[in-house]
Protein backbone atom coordinates (compact mmCIF):
# COMPACT_ATOMS: atom_id res chain seq x y z
CA UNK A 1 0.00 0.00 0.00
CA UNK A 2 2.83 2.43 0.89
CA UNK A 3 4.62 1.62 -2.37
CA UNK A 4 1.43 2.26 -4.35
CA UNK A 5 0.93 5.63 -2.64
CA UNK A 6 4.54 6.56 -3.33
CA UNK A 7 4.26 5.59 -6.98
CA UNK A 8 1.00 7.48 -7.34
CA UNK A 9 2.55 10.54 -5.73
CA UNK A 10 5.52 10.38 -8.11
CA UNK A 11 3.15 10.06 -11.08
CA UNK A 12 1.14 13.11 -9.95
CA UNK A 13 4.34 15.12 -9.44
CA UNK A 14 5.62 14.08 -12.85
CA UNK A 15 2.39 15.17 -14.56
CA UNK A 16 2.57 18.52 -12.75
CA UNK A 17 6.18 19.04 -13.85
CA UNK A 18 5.24 18.20 -17.45
CA UNK A 19 3.05 21.31 -17.41
CA UNK A 20 4.78 23.58 -14.89
CA UNK A 21 8.40 22.44 -15.00
CA UNK A 22 9.49 25.75 -16.53
CA UNK A 23 8.88 27.39 -13.15
CA UNK A 24 11.24 24.90 -11.44
CA UNK A 25 14.00 23.80 -13.82
CA UNK A 26 16.72 26.44 -14.14
CA UNK A 27 14.88 28.86 -11.88
CA UNK A 28 16.16 30.41 -8.67
CA UNK A 29 14.91 32.01 -5.51
CA UNK A 30 13.75 35.61 -5.76
CA UNK A 31 14.93 38.44 -3.48
CA UNK A 32 11.67 38.68 -1.52
CA UNK A 33 11.46 36.57 1.68
CA UNK A 34 10.27 33.05 0.88
CA UNK A 35 7.37 33.20 3.36
CA UNK A 36 6.33 36.81 2.72
CA UNK A 37 3.02 35.93 1.03
CA UNK A 38 0.32 33.71 2.49
CA UNK A 39 -0.75 32.35 -0.90
CA UNK A 40 2.47 30.53 -1.84
CA UNK A 41 6.05 30.80 -3.12
CA UNK A 42 7.98 32.69 -5.81
CA UNK A 43 10.73 31.64 -8.24
CA UNK A 44 12.57 33.71 -10.83
CA UNK A 45 14.24 33.03 -14.18
CA UNK A 46 15.53 35.13 -17.09
CA UNK A 47 15.00 33.47 -20.48
CA UNK A 48 17.02 33.43 -23.70
CA UNK A 49 14.87 36.13 -25.30
CA UNK A 50 15.84 38.66 -22.63
CA UNK A 51 12.57 38.50 -20.72
CA UNK A 52 12.57 38.17 -16.95
CA UNK A 53 9.91 35.93 -15.43
CA UNK A 54 8.51 35.72 -11.92
CA UNK A 55 6.61 32.50 -11.19
CA UNK A 56 3.92 32.70 -8.53
CA UNK A 57 3.21 29.23 -7.12
CA UNK A 58 -0.27 29.49 -5.61
CA UNK A 59 -0.86 26.99 -2.80
CA UNK A 60 -3.78 28.96 -1.35
CA UNK A 61 -6.15 29.90 -4.19
CA UNK A 62 -7.97 33.15 -3.28
CA UNK A 63 -11.75 32.82 -3.12
CA UNK A 64 -12.16 36.35 -4.51
CA UNK A 65 -9.83 35.56 -7.46
CA UNK A 66 -7.55 38.48 -6.56
CA UNK A 67 -3.88 37.67 -6.02
CA UNK A 68 -1.93 40.37 -4.13
CA UNK A 69 1.82 40.63 -4.68
CA UNK A 70 3.74 43.00 -2.38
CA UNK A 71 7.28 44.31 -2.68
CA UNK A 72 8.02 44.47 -6.42
CA UNK A 73 8.30 48.07 -7.62
CA UNK A 74 8.64 47.24 -11.35
CA UNK A 75 5.43 47.01 -13.36
CA UNK A 76 4.94 43.72 -15.24
CA UNK A 77 4.54 43.64 -19.00
CA UNK A 78 2.26 40.61 -19.00
CA UNK A 79 0.61 38.09 -16.68
CA UNK A 80 -0.69 34.64 -17.64
CA UNK A 81 -1.31 31.15 -16.25
CA UNK A 82 1.62 28.85 -17.04
CA UNK A 83 -0.62 25.87 -17.86
CA UNK A 84 -2.52 27.94 -20.46
CA UNK A 85 -0.84 27.09 -23.78
CA UNK A 86 -2.37 30.16 -25.42
CA UNK A 87 -0.88 32.39 -22.70
CA UNK A 88 -4.07 34.44 -22.59
CA UNK A 89 -3.20 37.59 -20.65
CA UNK A 90 -4.59 38.11 -17.17
CA UNK A 91 -5.60 41.63 -16.21
CA UNK A 92 -3.65 43.21 -13.38
CA UNK A 93 -3.05 46.53 -11.69
CA UNK A 94 0.23 47.92 -10.34
CA UNK A 95 0.73 50.75 -7.86
CA UNK A 96 4.19 51.45 -6.44
CA UNK A 97 4.91 48.26 -4.46
CA UNK A 98 1.62 46.44 -5.06
CA UNK A 99 0.66 44.26 -8.00
CA UNK A 100 -2.82 42.75 -8.00
CA UNK A 101 -3.53 39.94 -10.48
CA UNK A 102 -7.10 39.09 -11.48
CA UNK A 103 -7.22 35.28 -11.53
CA UNK A 104 -9.52 33.04 -13.60
CA UNK A 105 -12.83 32.03 -12.07
CA UNK A 106 -11.76 28.36 -12.10
CA UNK A 107 -8.53 27.21 -10.51
CA UNK A 108 -6.42 25.85 -13.40
CA UNK A 109 -4.62 23.26 -11.27
CA UNK A 110 -6.10 21.47 -8.23
CA UNK A 111 -2.67 21.18 -6.61
CA UNK A 112 -0.49 24.24 -7.25
CA UNK A 113 -1.39 26.70 -9.98
CA UNK A 114 1.41 28.85 -11.40
CA UNK A 115 0.99 32.41 -12.64
CA UNK A 116 3.78 34.01 -14.69
CA UNK A 117 4.66 37.70 -14.57
CA UNK A 118 6.87 38.91 -17.43
CA UNK A 119 9.21 41.91 -17.19
CA UNK A 120 11.54 43.63 -19.65
CA UNK A 121 14.24 43.79 -16.96
CA UNK A 122 14.89 42.09 -13.68
CA UNK A 123 12.18 43.45 -11.36
CA UNK A 124 13.33 45.64 -8.50
CA UNK A 125 12.03 45.26 -4.97
CA UNK A 126 11.46 47.26 -1.80
CA UNK A 127 12.43 45.05 1.12
CA UNK A 128 11.00 44.89 4.63
CA UNK A 129 7.36 45.47 3.73
CA UNK A 130 4.26 43.94 5.25
CA UNK A 131 2.48 42.00 2.51
CA UNK A 132 -1.20 42.03 1.71
CA UNK A 133 -3.02 38.75 2.37
CA UNK A 134 -5.58 36.95 0.19
CA UNK A 135 -8.38 37.93 2.58
CA UNK A 136 -7.63 41.64 2.31
CA UNK A 137 -5.59 42.02 5.49
CA UNK A 138 -1.88 42.43 6.18
CA UNK A 139 0.64 39.84 7.30
CA UNK A 140 2.26 41.11 10.50
CA UNK A 141 4.84 38.54 11.53
CA UNK A 142 8.14 38.14 13.33
CA UNK A 143 10.17 38.30 10.12
CA UNK A 144 8.98 41.67 8.79
CA UNK A 145 8.69 43.65 12.03
CA UNK A 146 10.63 46.91 12.46
CA UNK A 147 10.98 46.92 16.24
CA UNK A 148 9.73 45.22 19.38
CA UNK A 149 9.73 45.81 23.13
CA UNK A 150 8.48 43.75 26.02
CA UNK A 151 8.75 40.22 27.33
CA UNK A 152 7.92 37.76 24.55
CA UNK A 153 8.60 34.25 23.34
CA UNK A 154 8.68 33.16 19.73
CA UNK A 155 6.81 29.89 19.24
CA UNK A 156 7.36 27.74 16.18
CA UNK A 157 4.59 26.13 14.16
CA UNK A 158 2.77 23.22 15.78
CA UNK A 159 0.30 20.44 14.95
CA UNK A 160 1.83 19.70 11.57
CA UNK A 161 1.73 23.36 10.55
CA UNK A 162 -1.96 23.94 11.29
CA UNK A 163 -0.92 26.27 14.13
CA UNK A 164 1.50 28.81 12.60
CA UNK A 165 4.50 30.32 14.34
CA UNK A 166 3.52 33.15 16.66
CA UNK A 167 4.60 35.42 19.51
CA UNK A 168 3.49 34.85 23.07
CA UNK A 169 3.58 38.14 25.00
CA UNK A 170 3.91 38.16 28.77
CA UNK A 171 3.93 41.11 31.14
CA UNK A 172 6.66 40.95 33.76
CA UNK A 173 6.60 44.67 34.64
CA UNK A 174 4.00 47.38 34.25
CA UNK A 175 5.48 48.38 30.88
CA UNK A 176 3.40 47.31 27.87
CA UNK A 177 4.80 45.39 24.93
CA UNK A 178 5.14 47.34 21.68
CA UNK A 179 5.60 45.94 18.18
CA UNK A 180 5.81 47.94 14.95
CA UNK A 181 5.77 47.13 11.24
CA UNK A 182 6.40 49.31 8.18
CA UNK A 183 3.20 50.39 6.46
CA UNK A 184 3.62 49.56 2.74
CA UNK A 185 0.97 52.12 1.72
CA UNK A 186 2.63 55.03 3.51
CA UNK A 187 6.36 55.01 4.27
CA UNK A 188 5.88 57.71 6.89
CA UNK A 189 3.52 55.58 8.96
CA UNK A 190 3.63 52.17 10.57
CA UNK A 191 1.45 49.47 12.04
CA UNK A 192 1.75 49.59 15.84
CA UNK A 193 0.44 46.99 18.28
CA UNK A 194 0.56 47.68 22.01
CA UNK A 195 -0.12 44.77 24.38
CA UNK A 196 -1.31 45.19 27.96
CA UNK A 197 -1.99 42.35 30.35
CA UNK A 198 -4.47 43.00 33.15
CA UNK A 199 -4.01 41.09 36.40
CA UNK A 200 -7.22 39.22 37.19
CA UNK A 201 -8.13 38.62 40.81
CA UNK A 202 -10.70 36.18 42.14
CA UNK A 203 -13.66 37.15 44.31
Amino acid sequence: MCLMKFQNGCWILGKWLDVNGESIYGSQAFELPKDQHDWGKITYKPDASGKHKIYLHIFNWPYNHQLPLTGITTKPVKAFVLSDKSQAPLSFSHNEVFTNIHLPALQPDPLIAVVVLEYDQKPEILAGLVSKTVDGGYSLDQENKMSEKGERTLKGSDRHGTVPGHLVVRRITNRPGKFSWKNPQNSGRMFLIVTRVKNLQGP
